[in-house]
């Protein structure tokens, strides 16, 4: 890979149709002749930049198999490492954002429970729900008013599958673009996705399908004066999640103006009691 040193197609030579005892292990020219030695070298000080991306794609390689095996899904080489270093890149993003600042100013929360906001706010829930069924991903958003009562919800589906934080960041931006084009006042959106409030903090260069969707997220959040982004725990956003996981079931986009589906009737009964 370019600026790893990485050759996408040499990660792993597995030699076992010439001995069923011999496992060859190949990066950047350099060969191990048992996973013993292998290990040892991962063990070293040196390179700490390479094994790290190693040890990623071993578990990318593992993904893969399990792909294959339950899924009936072949990956290719360049999809195993890509997968690698994208985990990689966003772990590496969460780890360097600032803990501290996170339930500071624009971005506090953590509430267990659902919560009206106050009076004259509006209080918009998102979230992101991938299918292991289909190439699917789905999100909703639900509005509700400071009584608790129903406004309005959309629901849509990407005919992709998401890494589960990718879908949560499409899903805000979603709702924000949604929010920009329709709405105005004070509104609070609620998340469960921490990793992405985080990362909402921290200074973003769009070179990743994750960050390029939290560029634009925060592009347009300094168009909102009044929009005030946090995070709560899946306990506070059922509602949301129960919608986005029905989208499994009913693909496309979907407006939910008028009343609310009945299959979160309770859902939304509860949150008020």
């Amino acid at each position: 890979m370019d600026g790893l040193g990485v050759d996408q197609g040499n990660w792993f030579n597995d030699t076992h149709k010439k001995s069923k005892n011999v496992a060859c292990i190949q990066c950047n020219n350099r060969v191990w002749n048992s996973v013993l030695e292998f290990f040892s070298w991962l063990d070293g000080g040196r390179y700490k930049e390479k094994k790290t991306i190693c040890v990623m794609v071993m578990w990318s390689v593992w993904q893969a198999r399990n792909n294959l095996l339950w899924n009936k899904v072949k990956e290719t080489s360049k999809q195993v490492v890509n997968r690698a270093t994208k985990i990689l890149h966003h772990w590496q993003a969460v780890q360097k954002a600032p803990m501290v600042s996170v339930l500071n100013n624009d971005f506090e929360g953590g509430a267990t429970t659902w919560e009206t906001p106050n009076e004259g706010c509006l209080k918009i829930n998102v979230d992101a729900a991938c299918f292991n069924s289909t190439p699917r991903t789905g999100r909703a958003v639900v509005v509700r008013d400071h009584r608790g009562g129903w406004i309005t919800a959309v629901t849509n589906t990407r005919m992709e599958k998401l890494d589960p934080v990718v879908a949560e960041a499409w899903a805000l931006l979603e709702a924000l673009s949604w929010i920009k084009d329709c709405y105005r006042g004070r509104i609070v959106v609620e998340v469960d996705c921490l990793q992405i409030v985080k990362l909402l903090k921290t200074e973003i260069h769009p070179i990743s399908t994750l960050c390029c969707f939290l560029f634009d997220c925060v592009s347009i959040l300094e168009t909102l004066d009044n929009v005030k982004v946090r995070f709560v725990y899946r306990s506070a956003n059922r509602v949301a999640c129960h919608m986005a996981r029905a989208t499994n079931s009913m693909p496309g986009r979907r407006d939910w103006s008028d009343d609310p589906p009945c299959f979160i009737s309770d859902v939304l009964l509860a949150d008020l009691n």
